[in-house]
């Protein structure tokens, strides 16, 4: 979460854990297209959904397994969300939150939607972090998303 807030809190995109829970145990290891649909019955409406999984294989190459995927539930394409496997590198997060936000992949060594790495620091280019706004204020205006309050909501008293 630290690699996603620190890409697009600068923009104006606040980022917070709202709740956690546990997915049912076969939930744990999607192996097929039809694994990662059913995550769709997990969803919490208005907010990004990230799902944390043991492991995450490769639908269209089954000998190999990923880090993690921006997923659009195939009967319902608007209902997406972002799976992560639990032993990905610090960066998939945010990579995945960027094709969450309409981001394609990048050929720029560095660039937060590259696979090309080195020791240098992530980063979005201009036009990709304008391409963000634009997604997250669509987002906005069409209640896909609810906006994060400026403050966390009171502690209950009880």
């Amino acid at each position: 979460m630290a690699e996603a807030k620190r890409l697009f809190e600068p923009l104006g995109i606040r980022l917070r854990t709202v709740s956690t829970r546990t997915l049912a145990p076969g939930h744990a290891r999607l192996e097929t297209r039809s694994d990662r649909d059913a995550l769709v019955a997990a969803l919490t409406p208005k907010q990004i959904n990230v799902m944390i999984v043991a492991s995450l294989r490769d639908v269209d190459d089954p000998s190999l397994h990923r880090m993690g995927v921006h997923w659009r539930n195939r009967k319902t394409p608007s209902r997406h969300y972002v799976i992560v496997a639990a032993s990905a590198m610090p960066s998939v997060l945010a990579h995945e939150l960027g094709h969450y936000f309409g981001l394609g992949h990048s050929d720029v060594v560095n660039n937060l939607m590259s696979y090309s790495r080195t020791a240098g620091q992530v980063f979005l280019d201009g036009a990709q972090e304008a391409r963000i706004l634009s997604m997250a204020r669509l987002y906005v205006s069409t209640k896909l998303l609810a906006p994060v309050p400026d403050t966390p909501p009171p502690a209950d008293p009880a």
